[in-house]
């Protein structure tokens, strides 16, 4: 893209409870867990870790075996971005031993993901999911660059927030000779949410609000064109969003 080398790297993939509430036979959804890394021809960044050792159960912590296949060391990487503070997008930072797995690279998210992660204001029921956050990187300050509204964090890289999935969550706008590709984190987690816009508001610290968020990056998706890359939608998760009849839909992109 441009002067840009991006590289979709897989996780693996989880299941998704269905809503509490949902009907006893209804079965949970299968989900990606995807990052991107994106080369500048300076360094490597890596937008998300995954899953890690840590969330165990689930048919992910395949990000660093993924990496290798593509023949990047993890020493190589020197910039992780994190969209929000979510087990599946930072507990693979960390091994089960509380090694860095990243041990050359510096962190960054947005001032106010940080903030609630030093807070804890969400939900009771929401509080595990912000665990290896709390963990691993909060006692680690030093390491991290929180990003203000609008800010450059990198060349070509624009962090601005969604709040409701979680306070801070972070859209990332990818951008060089004039071609672009938003990260939208966890926006969306499934394709069923276009239907339902809060079947899976039970994992939002807001939801009302993150439906509002929602809307408002979809709606500047539509107007642009811009590519954009959803990190649990099937692999690669880039595609185009699109109003059809009243609803979003969802067009993935073609290969070749």
């Amino acid at each position: 893209m441009g002067k840009l080398d991006c590289l979709v790297i897989s996780d693996g993939s989880l299941i998704v409870p269905p809503p509490p509430g949902a009907a006893p036979d209804t079965m949970g959804e299968e989900m990606e867990v995807l990052s991107l890394l994106i080369d500048n021809g300076r360094q490597k960044v890596l937008i998300d870790t995954g899953c890690g050792e840590k969330f165990t159960g689930t048919d992910t912590g395949k990000l660093v075996m993924n990496l290798k296949a593509a023949g990047i060391s993890c020493d190589e990487v020197e910039v992780i971005v994190f969209t929000h503070g979510h087990i599946d997008h930072c507990a693979g930072t960390f091994d089960k031993n509380g090694k860095a797995v990243f041990p050359r690279a510096r962190y960054i998210t947005a001032r106010t993901e940080w903030k609630c992660w030093v807070d804890k204001k969400e939900r009771k029921e929401l509080q595990m999911i912000f665990g290896p956050a709390r963990q691993d990187l909060l006692p680690i300050p030093e390491q991290f660059h929180l990003a203000e509204e609008g800010e450059e964090i990198l060349p070509g890289i624009i962090l601005t927030t969604a709040p409701g999935h979680t306070p801070g969550s972070a859209i990332l706008k990818i951008h060089s000779d004039g071609q672009n590709i938003t990260c939208v984190g966890d926006l969306v987690h499934s394709a069923r949410e276009f239907d339902k816009p809060d079947y899976y508001s039970f994992l939002d610290v807001d939801p009302a609000l993150a439906i509002e968020s929602r809307n408002r990056i979809f709606s500047d998706l539509a107007r642009s064109g811009e590519m954009a890359f959803v990190c649990h939608f099937p692999f690669p998760g880039l595609g185009h969003m699109v109003k059809k009849d009243g609803r979003w839909v969802w067009k993935q992109a073609t290969q070749g």
